[in-house]
């Protein structure tokens, strides 16, 4: 049972700007409640019992909100300052003797669900991910219903459920922002600034699997984005009152 989590919250958010001059990104608040609270609040709904944050931009507002959240709950949430930013894969590299060798599942600090179906999409990657057959699970949106996101997709799925790298310029699913990964993936690597997608691409994507997610998902990347999130979340709501 996967236990710990990672959430990136030390970028720049420099797409977002204005917005993210005086806030980090993930403390923007969508319908009065930000994305890193709503993030904290479904990953102690699914069961995890530790999370670490990593900040470097505005670290001390992100460091202050964590120590506020954590006064509420019984939850242990670690801030993993990074005096350099690091990226992905440099910033789980930083962090990871917080995750005691166990796997855990990482999230982008500003991604945005509505859990419109139980349990909610980390506990249905949890209860998904099995370390025997895979090396990763990924989180996975198709990418023409994909809220806020302007891109071609990232991957395609075998029929077995393993992530293809295509060629084509089209890809069926954009990579929503959550994937469960092991350890022993970054053993051994020098703590520097990289991408986790690099690291991934040297193990050429083996035995890399993904979950479609069937909940509403939005790409929350610039501010027309987030308004258009804003409005989503509330015609979302009206309709299940």
């Amino acid at each position: 049972m996967v236990k710990h989590a990672m959430i990136f919250a030390a970028g720049f958010g420099k797409r977002m700007q204005p917005l993210t001059n005086d806030c980090p990104k993930p403390l923007l608040k969508i319908n009065g409640k930000s994305m890193l609270e709503r993030i904290f609040d479904d990953l102690i709904i699914a069961g995890i019992a530790r999370i670490v944050v990593n900040g470097h931009y505005l670290a001390d507002k992100v460091k202050d909100f964590i120590e506020e959240y954590s006064s509420k709950t019984n939850i242990e949430i670690i801030f993993a300052f990074e005096p350099e930013i690091l990226e992905t894969g440099g910033g789980i590299i930083n962090a990871l003797d917080f995750f005691e060798g166990k796997d855990f599942i990482v999230v982008n600090g500003d991604n945005l669900f509505y859990h419109n179906t139980k349990p909610n999409i980390y506990s249905k990657m949890i209860s998904t991910w099995d370390p025997e057959k895979m090396n990763s699970l990924f989180l996975l949106h198709e990418t023409n219903k994909a809220d806020g996101y302007r891109g071609n997709g990232d991957f395609d799925l075998s029929p077995s459920g393993q992530i293809i790298l295509s060629e084509d310029k089209c890809k069926k699913y954009v990579f929503a922002g959550v994937h469960i990964t092991k350890p022993q993936h970054f053993l051994g690597l020098e703590k520097q600034r990289r991408s986790v997608m690099d690291i991934y691409r040297k193990m050429n994507f083996e035995k890399f699997y993904g979950l479609i997610n069937n909940s509403s998902w939005f790409h929350v990347g610039d501010p027309e984005s987030l308004l258009e999130a804003e409005n989503k979340l509330k015609e979302i709501s009206k309709a299940n009152l």
